[in-house]
């Protein structure tokens, strides 16, 4: 089974500590709080932290955040998330909770996207319960391993193509692509660890996740068309409308000014 604490220490590795870069949305607070600029420190966002505390952080009190708050942070919010602890292969653990720290909202769609791959389909939503844990146990743990990494890739690269066609060269989507990258390939590496950390780091006890009402088939089971559109879930990442943004607003705006000048030339 994989196990919390050398996976979290990867990713703490990887994460750093403090910075306040002005450009990572993750770096403000909610518009609640006032889309305050505060950083992030040990990779917690500074909206995770908003909501794990329940109130407005201040920088420094996101400055102060110790490591051991950050690791309880990451067991709470981002590792339980996705059945950590019942996931067989630790490197398949790592690329999903590593995915869940940087990018939440792709968890589901790269999950899927892999399963898919070995005609494995799953239904679920985050977090994970007992029929999206038995999915990726039962496929094969290399390729799934594997097939996470590269369409997780080619998230980045989608999010960076959309960035560069809408100009917004000053997104971290565009800025930091190749470090993405680097980030992804880097992930690996581990053998299956064995002990109890519960004890050792105080972070809670293993209960059984819930089985809500999800079901786990075969993809050739499933109608081809929902199969199609599961390839192409959240565009890789990227919305709709940052996809399609330029080709409504650059006619909007055409039909916009046709229609004051026709106005102008009609009553003036």
């Amino acid at each position: 089974m994989a196990v919390f604490a050398p996976i979290v220490t990867k990713v703490f590795n990887v994460e750093g500590g403090y910075q306040n870069n002005p450009i990572d949305n993750g770096n403000y607070t909610s518009n609640g709080c006032g889309k305050q600029l505060i950083g992030t420190n040990h990779g917690i966002a500074a909206k995770t932290l908003e909501e794990y505390i329940q109130s407005c952080p201040s920088i420094d009190f996101m400055k102060n955040l110790t490591r051991l708050e950050a690791i309880q942070i990451y067991k709470t919010d981002f590792w339980d998330d996705i059945g950590g602890d019942y996931l067989n292969n630790s490197n398949v653990a790592l690329v999903i909770f590593d995915t869940n720290v940087l990018r939440p909202v792709w968890v589901r769609p790269i999950v899927q996207e892999a399963l898919v791959r070995q005609n494995i389909y799953d239904s679920c939503i985050k977090p994970f319960g007992i029929a999206t844990i038995n999915a990726i146990n039962s496929a094969n743990q290399d390729q799934l391993f594997n097939d996470l990494k590269e369409v997780r890739k080619a998230k980045h690269m989608s999010a960076y193509n959309s960035a560069a066609t809408s100009g917004d060269t000053q997104s971290t989507s565009y800025k930091y692509k190749d470090g993405y990258l680097i980030r992804c390939d880097s992930l690996g590496g581990f053998t299956n660890f064995d002990g109890d950390y519960f004890h050792n780091y105080d972070l809670g006890t293993l209960d059984t996740p819930s089985t809500g009402a999800e079901v786990c088939e075969l993809a050739e089971s499933q109608d081809p068309s929902l199969l199609a559109e599961i390839e192409h879930i959240d565009n890789l990442g990227v919305t709709w409308w940052e996809t399609n943004k330029l080709y409504i607003l650059i006619p909007a705006s055409v039909l916009f000014l046709g229609l004051a000048i026709y106005g102008f030339k009609k009553y003036w």
